[in-house]
């Protein structure tokens, strides 16, 4: 049966080295968390513990709030308590059969716990966006970031900075094959408000020149030298919000280039009209170097 629901990965940190120096200690520090700390707060924000996972456990939850809250608990309860731990949250599409669960969400999940640092939480932008102000203002912008197996880039939030050392992100790209790289939107600080609009504009695009496998399509910040790049920013100019687009070669010579204006109050009413012109436009222009990718 498929549902939308909010997952919740959890594990405890340096755990193969707490057993090798104190196996029993370990293992009645575990328990105690488990039925002291996490199974009063996920009877309280309505969870359900779908399985143990020796260091960890996995949670489905109903709604994000109850996710999120759940973690924040725990988070508070660990400074007094010997263990240290990582949580990792995502919602979506769940599959759940015979009392487990399955899927991307939960693969992501997964992913986002093992990118978290020490006794943090990390989110997914579907998680985000769902919160209300308080919960946001306690998050910080890490950005999109691909992780390992996982096809598309996922924007996160974290308590704190994400380990970019984590075996988890994705592995370094040694395709020798070009690609088309889009960088995240550059926002001029004075109308910062539109970021997650711009978001939703890259992450638009994105998925329109990804339809087209030929160009291998991704988002990162920093394209290598073979690749060919999208680049956008936002300025105020003139009263009025303009969007500067850049198609670059990996000689880093601009192969295409636009501006266009929109009044501030209806930039989300041209964001459909905006991503189909860039994306014919550079499918157009990039067909002449399609034997390079």
């Amino acid at each position: 049966m498929r549902r939308l629901g909010a997952i919740l990965f959890m594990d405890v940190v340096g755990y193969s080295k707490r057993m090798s120096l104190d196996e029993s200690g370990t293992l009645a520090q575990i328990k105690s968390f488990k039925d002291d700390c996490l199974l009063p707060l996920v009877s309280r924000f309505n969870g359900k513990v779908i399985k143990s996972l020796g260091d960890g456990w996995l949670v489905s939850f109903s709604s994000c709030f109850d996710a999120v809250s759940c973690a924040d608990g725990l988070k508070k309860m660990l400074s007094s308590n010997p263990l240290d731990m990582r949580f990792g949250i995502n919602a979506g599409d769940v599959q759940f059969e015979n009392d487990d669960v399955f899927g991307d969400t939960v693969n992501i999940a997964a992913r986002l716990e093992a990118i978290s640092s020490s006794n943090e939480i990390t989110v997914s932008e579907s998680v985000y966006q769902s919160l209300e102000k308080d919960w946001k203002n306690s998050f910080k912008d890490q950005g999109p970031v691909m992780l390992k197996n996982i096809q598309h880039p996922v924007h996160v939030w974290a308590t704190s900075d994400i380990n970019q050392t984590s075996s988890a992100m994705s592995s370094t790209d040694d395709d020798p094959k070009a690609k088309l790289v889009i960088s995240p939107i550059q926002i001029d600080p004075s109308i910062s408000a539109l970021q997650p609009t711009g978001e939703r504009l890259i992450n638009s695009i994105f998925e329109v020149l990804s339809g087209k496998e030929w160009t291998k399509a991704k988002i990162d910040q920093n394209p290598r030298k073979v690749d060919y790049a999208v680049k956008m920013r936002a300025d105020p100019v003139s009263g009025k919000i303009q969007f500067s687009i850049n198609l670059s070669a990996p000689s880093g010579n601009i192969i295409w280039s636009n501006k266009f204006n929109a009044n501030p109050s209806t930039v989300e009413d041209i964001i459909d009209t905006l991503r189909d012109t860039v994306c014919s436009q550079v499918l157009v222009n990039l067909m002449k170097y399609k034997k390079d990718f």
